[in-house]
């Protein structure tokens, strides 16, 4: 069975950490994960870790990081 969208690592950085001038993004971000049935990959995975830990103009916590993980790959296809 197919996913609808592949998601890359953008989109998922906006639903975790977006904010500021960013929430609309956020806002929308949230929206494509909440009402599609989309895939992701290993590596877009690592660079949303990377990206919300150590890049983000408000980094979370690597705990935190990982509980995004575990909820994208609790609703997602690796492709």
């Amino acid at each position: 069975m197919a996913v609808k969208a592949f998601f890359d690592t953008n989109v998922l950085v906006y639903a975790a950490v977006g904010a500021g001038k960013d929430a609309p993004k956020r806002e929308r971000a949230m929206e494509l994960v909440e009402s599609m049935d989309f895939g992701t990959s290993a590596q877009v995975l690592q660079e949303f870790f990377v990206t919300v830990v150590r890049r983000a103009s408000r980094p979370i916590s690597a705990a935190q990081g990982l509980d995004w993980i575990e909820q994208w790959t609790a609703c997602t296809r690796k492709t």
